[in-house]
Protein backbone atom coordinates (compact mmCIF):
# COMPACT_ATOMS: atom_id res chain seq x y z
CA UNK A 1 0.00 0.00 0.00
CA UNK A 2 1.86 3.09 -1.21
CA UNK A 3 1.34 5.65 1.52
CA UNK A 4 3.85 8.48 1.67
CA UNK A 5 3.84 10.15 5.07
CA UNK A 6 6.06 12.94 3.71
CA UNK A 7 3.66 13.79 0.90
CA UNK A 8 1.66 17.02 1.02
CA UNK A 9 -1.37 14.89 0.05
CA UNK A 10 -3.33 13.97 3.21
CA UNK A 11 -3.19 10.32 4.33
CA UNK A 12 -6.98 9.94 3.93
CA UNK A 13 -6.75 11.06 0.30
CA UNK A 14 -3.84 8.70 -0.40
CA UNK A 15 -5.74 5.80 1.14
CA UNK A 16 -8.89 6.67 -0.80
CA UNK A 17 -6.93 6.84 -4.07
CA UNK A 18 -5.26 3.50 -3.37
CA UNK A 19 -8.54 1.78 -2.47
CA UNK A 20 -10.24 3.16 -5.57
CA UNK A 21 -7.36 1.85 -7.69
CA UNK A 22 -7.64 -1.56 -6.05
CA UNK A 23 -11.43 -1.62 -6.51
CA UNK A 24 -11.15 -0.63 -10.17
CA UNK A 25 -8.43 -3.21 -10.83
CA UNK A 26 -10.76 -6.00 -9.72
CA UNK A 27 -8.81 -6.84 -6.58
CA UNK A 28 -12.14 -6.61 -4.74
CA UNK A 29 -14.98 -8.24 -6.68
CA UNK A 30 -18.62 -7.21 -6.44
CA UNK A 31 -20.19 -9.11 -3.55
CA UNK A 32 -16.82 -9.76 -1.89
CA UNK A 33 -16.39 -8.84 1.74
CA UNK A 34 -14.33 -5.67 2.05
CA UNK A 35 -11.54 -5.58 4.65
CA UNK A 36 -12.60 -4.32 8.07
CA UNK A 37 -11.48 -0.92 9.27
CA UNK A 38 -9.14 -2.68 11.69
CA UNK A 39 -7.53 -4.64 8.83
CA UNK A 40 -7.30 -1.55 6.64
CA UNK A 41 -5.70 0.43 9.47
CA UNK A 42 -3.11 -2.34 9.85
CA UNK A 43 -2.49 -2.50 6.09
CA UNK A 44 -1.94 1.25 5.85
CA UNK A 45 -0.33 1.55 9.31
CA UNK A 46 -2.71 4.30 10.41
CA UNK A 47 -5.36 4.68 13.08
CA UNK A 48 -8.85 3.31 12.48
CA UNK A 49 -10.13 6.89 12.79
CA UNK A 50 -8.09 7.72 9.67
CA UNK A 51 -9.63 4.87 7.67
CA UNK A 52 -13.23 5.33 8.85
CA UNK A 53 -14.06 8.43 6.75
CA UNK A 54 -12.47 6.81 3.69
CA UNK A 55 -14.74 3.76 4.01
CA UNK A 56 -17.72 6.06 4.57
CA UNK A 57 -16.82 8.02 1.41
CA UNK A 58 -16.71 4.75 -0.55
CA UNK A 59 -20.13 3.82 0.85
CA UNK A 60 -21.61 7.20 -0.10
CA UNK A 61 -20.14 6.86 -3.60
CA UNK A 62 -21.91 3.51 -4.00
CA UNK A 63 -18.85 1.27 -4.01
CA UNK A 64 -19.53 -0.38 -0.66
CA UNK A 65 -22.52 -1.37 1.43
CA UNK A 66 -22.40 -2.16 5.14
CA UNK A 67 -24.60 -4.82 6.75
CA UNK A 68 -24.66 -4.51 10.54
CA UNK A 69 -23.20 -7.58 12.17
CA UNK A 70 -22.04 -9.01 8.83
CA UNK A 71 -19.48 -6.60 7.48
CA UNK A 72 -18.91 -4.30 4.55
CA UNK A 73 -19.18 -5.63 1.00
CA UNK A 74 -18.30 -4.38 -2.45
CA UNK A 75 -21.64 -3.29 -3.90
CA UNK A 76 -20.85 -1.87 -7.27
CA UNK A 77 -18.19 -0.18 -9.28
CA UNK A 78 -20.23 2.74 -10.64
CA UNK A 79 -17.74 4.31 -12.99
CA UNK A 80 -16.32 1.13 -14.53
CA UNK A 81 -17.67 0.26 -17.94
CA UNK A 82 -16.09 -2.62 -19.85
CA UNK A 83 -14.59 -1.71 -23.17
CA UNK A 84 -16.29 -3.49 -26.06
CA UNK A 85 -12.90 -4.91 -27.09
CA UNK A 86 -12.49 -6.43 -23.62
CA UNK A 87 -15.90 -8.09 -23.83
CA UNK A 88 -15.14 -9.49 -27.29
CA UNK A 89 -11.78 -10.77 -26.08
CA UNK A 90 -13.45 -12.51 -23.12
CA UNK A 91 -16.09 -14.05 -25.40
CA UNK A 92 -13.36 -15.35 -27.68
CA UNK A 93 -11.43 -16.82 -24.75
CA UNK A 94 -14.55 -18.49 -23.34
CA UNK A 95 -15.27 -19.99 -26.77
CA UNK A 96 -11.71 -21.34 -27.04
CA UNK A 97 -11.89 -22.82 -23.55
CA UNK A 98 -15.25 -24.44 -24.30
CA UNK A 99 -13.80 -26.05 -27.42
CA UNK A 100 -10.75 -27.27 -25.47
CA UNK A 101 -12.95 -28.82 -22.79
CA UNK A 102 -15.05 -30.57 -25.45
CA UNK A 103 -11.89 -31.97 -27.09
CA UNK A 104 -10.62 -33.19 -23.73
CA UNK A 105 -13.97 -34.84 -22.93
CA UNK A 106 -13.87 -36.67 -26.29
CA UNK A 107 -10.30 -37.77 -25.61
CA UNK A 108 -11.21 -39.07 -22.13
CA UNK A 109 -14.16 -41.02 -23.59
CA UNK A 110 -11.93 -42.56 -26.25
CA UNK A 111 -9.32 -43.57 -23.66
CA UNK A 112 -12.05 -45.05 -21.47
CA UNK A 113 -13.33 -47.16 -24.40
CA UNK A 114 -9.82 -48.41 -25.21
CA UNK A 115 -9.15 -49.30 -21.57
CA UNK A 116 -12.45 -51.14 -21.29
CA UNK A 117 -11.65 -53.15 -24.44
CA UNK A 118 -8.15 -53.92 -23.12
CA UNK A 119 -9.46 -55.11 -19.75
CA UNK A 120 -12.03 -57.34 -21.43
CA UNK A 121 -9.33 -58.72 -23.75
CA UNK A 122 -6.99 -59.46 -20.84
CA UNK A 123 -9.86 -61.09 -18.98
CA UNK A 124 -10.51 -63.42 -21.93
CA UNK A 125 -6.83 -64.33 -22.20
CA UNK A 126 -6.53 -65.03 -18.47
CA UNK A 127 -9.72 -67.09 -18.56
CA UNK A 128 -8.40 -69.09 -21.51
CA UNK A 129 -5.13 -69.80 -19.69
CA UNK A 130 -6.76 -70.57 -16.36
CA UNK A 131 -9.81 -72.32 -17.67
CA UNK A 132 -11.59 -69.81 -15.47
CA UNK A 133 -14.44 -67.43 -15.84
CA UNK A 134 -14.53 -64.57 -18.36
CA UNK A 135 -15.26 -61.17 -16.85
CA UNK A 136 -18.52 -59.65 -18.02
CA UNK A 137 -17.87 -56.43 -20.04
CA UNK A 138 -20.65 -54.66 -18.09
CA UNK A 139 -18.80 -55.40 -14.84
CA UNK A 140 -15.62 -53.96 -16.36
CA UNK A 141 -17.47 -50.84 -17.50
CA UNK A 142 -18.95 -50.41 -14.00
CA UNK A 143 -15.47 -50.70 -12.44
CA UNK A 144 -14.02 -48.16 -14.92
CA UNK A 145 -16.89 -45.77 -14.13
CA UNK A 146 -16.19 -46.16 -10.40
CA UNK A 147 -12.49 -45.46 -10.97
CA UNK A 148 -13.40 -42.33 -12.98
CA UNK A 149 -15.55 -41.06 -10.11
CA UNK A 150 -12.76 -41.69 -7.61
CA UNK A 151 -10.24 -39.97 -9.88
CA UNK A 152 -12.51 -36.94 -10.28
CA UNK A 153 -13.03 -36.88 -6.52
CA UNK A 154 -9.27 -36.96 -5.89
CA UNK A 155 -8.68 -34.28 -8.53
CA UNK A 156 -11.37 -32.09 -6.95
CA UNK A 157 -9.80 -32.54 -3.51
CA UNK A 158 -6.39 -31.61 -4.91
CA UNK A 159 -7.79 -28.45 -6.51
CA UNK A 160 -9.63 -27.28 -3.39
Amino acid sequence: MPIDRNSPTPLKEQILDDLLTRLRSGEFAVGQRFPSMRNLSKQYEVAEMTVMPVVQDLQRAGYLVAYPGKGTFVQALPDIKPESNDVELLRSQVSELTQSVARMANWVSAVQEVLTEEVVGVSHRVAALDGGEVVDPDVVETKVTELNRETRSWAHEDLT
